[in-house]
């Protein structure tokens, strides 16, 4: 972020070059109260006519502290969330939570955006399948540069959209799309981190101490021109803000598209407030010129580079972003993802995205609350929920590792190394063994990429087809046909072929060894 000053320091600074008490003061006012009112200018005014030291202590520096949301007790009355769930976040890493629509996911997603100050108004609504329904009540833990905090209570009643120290969160959902890429603020957490903001109202209150001393003592208004104050340039520091901006939606736009396609961020000044659009170097508009994909993933290249020069780990929450985009650039969104240092928390129905995150060779998966305390080497830490619901009760969580072959056979091996070994565990190893088989066939086959592209509704896979793909060599999807023979014909079907040909301890573990070899 080489060209921007921490506001901090830049009117501390000023203030301590300065040789004049009425500066300094008017610094210092500036830091502790922003715009200020009728009697603080008085008092900056009084001191400019008496020549007096500045009377305000000089502000401490405040360095950024950052923010993790460690956990997530849902007490009750969101939608129709259960009861008591607690979906705990990975500190350093992502949070992956995948489930279908309805399955409650955003209800979760909608108190974090709550407590962030989210631009779009977004309700958190109570359970509308209850006569008499709870309020809404959640307990979030966090930490502040790893200090754990007292638990906050969030009830949704009598409290204003965005909170300290949450306002520190970033939030998107496809609702986010057309605000990005249409006349929005820009991201004024970084403008008021790169002091942009106080430049602001520095020069309003020079301003209205200019409108005093001209209204009382005009006769001394050569007094005002002092050096310091002609050195902020308010527009020179919007422009860096905005060419840096620039250069890495160039870069991220690449990433994701393949190539820039001619966009670019423009500057808007409205009755002195700035504003950003998203503009193609031609006369047309982005939204009759790109596709609904397109325009997605140039909202998403703007929020991968907004983040990028914050240059924290503060969080980000996201839910379902990757509507609309096609499997190429869900893949290169997920890299990006994986590669950012700020704590992420996605929700998502999309099994491409969840697969590219969760199979990636660059990310280590742990069980929910067995993370540990640091991230160690170069992989990200990742911990995953599957969401689902049971009639009218949603937000019910569990891990997502059950979608993964290692799962269910290690599973399997549970019930083939119980004693006794009788009908109950061999049914159950068969059915461990067979699921194991279905998912080593979207793992090695498919790769992950496209896991419904060749079934056919009820029918499921047709092996003869697997035979003809050319990913992998023939022997392994022939070796996964055979033990998908050999479960399917004794133990697994009613039948009398059970009864005569029954599965017995060494054919599991037989078929067991196979699959592990395949793994």
């Amino acid at each position: 972020m080489a060209g921007f000053i921490h506001k901090n320091n830049f009117l501390l600074e000023l203030a301590q070059l300065s040789t004049f008490g009425w500066v300094k003061e008017l610094c210092y006012r500036t830091l502790t109260n922003g715009v200020i009112n009728a009697a603080g200018v008085q008092v900056v005014y009084d001191l400019f006519v008496s020549h007096g030291a500045a009377v305000s202590a000089e502000p401490a520096e405040t360095p950024e502290q950052e923010l993790r949301i460690t956990k997530l007790v849902h007490e009750g009355g969101v939608n129709a969330l259960k009861a008591g769930s607690e979906m705990a976040f990975c500190d350093e890493g992502i949070t992956l939570v995948y489930g279908q629509n309805g399955s409650g996911k955003s209800g979760y997603y909608r108190v974090l955006d709550h407590l962030a100050g989210g631009k779009l108004a977004q309700p958190v609504l109570q359970n509308i399948y209850e006569e008499h329904p709870a309020n809404p009540s959640c307990k979030i833990s966090y930490k502040l540069d790893g200090v754990d905090k007292p638990v906050f209570d969030w009830d949704n009643t009598g409290t204003t959209k965005g909170m300290a120290p949450f306002d520190k969160i970033t939030v998107f959902d496809s609702k986010y799309t057309s605000y990005l890429v249409k006349r929005h603020e820009p991201d004024s957490y970084l403008l008021n981190t790169h002091g942009f903001f106080d430049f602001a109202d520095f020069q309003k209150n020079v301003e209205k101490l200019v409108a005093m001393v001209m209204e009382k003592c005009p006769e001394k208004e050569a007094e005002l021109h002092v050096p310091e104050l002609y050195v902020i340039d308010l527009e020179g520091v919007y422009d860096k803000y905005l060419s840096t901006l620039q250069a890495k939606l160039d870069v991220e736009i690449k990433k994701l598209l393949g190539k820039n396609r001619g966009i670019s961020v423009e500057r808007i000044f409205e009755a002195g407030s700035p504003y950003l659009a998203v503009k193609l170097n031609s006369p047309f508009e982005v939204e009759n010129v790109l596709s609904e994909g397109e325009i997605k993933a140039v909202a998403l290249a703007l929020l991968i580079s907004d983040l990028e020069l914050k240059q924290n780990k503060n969080p980000i929450v996201l839910d379902d972003p990757v509507n609309s985009l096609d499997n190429n650039i869900i893949r290169k969104f997920a890299e990006r993802l994986i590669k950012l240092d700020n704590q992420v928390i996605l929700f998502t129905h999309n099994i491409w995205l969840t697969n590219a995150i969760y199979k990636s060779k660059q990310v280590n998966i742990y069980k929910i609350n067995s993370l540990p305390a640091t991230r160690t080497g170069t992989n990200k830490h990742v911990m995953a929920y599957m969401v689902s619901r049971k009639g009218n009760t949603t937000g019910i969580l569990r891990n997502y590792d059950k979608d993964n072959p290692k799962y269910y056979l290690e599973a399997a091996k549970e019930f083939i190394d119980t004693t006794p070994f009788d009908i109950k565990e061999a049914e159950g190893a068969a059915q461990m063994l067979r699921k194991a088989i279905e998912l080593l066939v979207d793992e090695k086959i498919f790769l992950n990429l496209e896991p419904c592209k060749y079934r056919y509704g009820a029918q499921g896979i047709l092996w003869a087809n697997l035979l003809g793909l050319k990913e992998v060599p023939d022997e392994v999807n022939q070796k996964l046909q055979e033990q998908y023979v050999i479960l399917s014909s004794g133990g697994m079907h009613s039948g009398r072929i059970g009864e005569e040909d029954p599965l017995e301890h060494d054919d599991l573990e037989d078929v067991y060894n196979e699959l592990i070899a395949i793994l």
